[in-house]
């Protein structure tokens, strides 16, 4: 119980100084669990608001997780796990981009870990990384046509056996 108190206290304070440092980046803040933030940004400020919460001692989400993206048809959101180790907090960091033209900035200058989920989300979802070090298909082949996951992606007529599936 008083762990949870210290969790909880620990996220109280992160978000109050989320909210008054980076107001205007900053489209939503909410609790999502007991020691889970989520935070919907502009995507014109995530680099602001990335590097913030690296390095603010308050924050200090030094560890990204996981990035993933979801085609929404007129926007592609996208979805960033981060991690604070030293106080053991979370937080799913969102922006949402224009179907349309997917393009954001890349993380992998604060979050190294970036560089082949980005690259993962290139592919398949057609996402460009603004200022990414080796932007290129990394899952599909190079004279692949498309990007899979994205819901206008034509569905296969039929499928093939695999093989020794004959």
């Amino acid at each position: 119980m008083r762990r949870e108190a210290g969790i909880a206290q620990d996220v109280a304070e992160a978000m109050k100084r989320i909210r008054l440092d980076l107001g205007e980046d900053v489209v939503m803040a909410r609790l999502a669990e007991v020691n889970r933030i989520e935070l919907v940004v502009r995507p014109e400020g995530l680099l602001r608001v990335g590097a913030y919460l690296r390095d603010n001692q308050h924050t200090a989400f030094d560890y990204l997780s996981c990035i993933s993206a979801v085609d929404l048809r007129t926007r592609i959101e996208m979805v960033y796990h981060l991690h604070s180790l030293p106080s053991r907090l979370s937080l799913r960091l969102k922006a949402s981009i224009p179907a349309d033209a997917p393009a954001i900035d890349s993380v992998v200058s604060i979050w190294p870990t970036a560089n082949w989920q980005e690259r993962e989300v290139f592919d398949l979802f057609g996402v460009t990384f603004k200022g990414h070090p080796d932007l290129r298909r990394i899952m599909l082949d190079d004279d692949f046509e498309g990007h899979p996951m994205l819901k206008s992606y034509p569905a296969p007529k039929g499928r093939r056996p695999a093989e020794g599936e004959r």
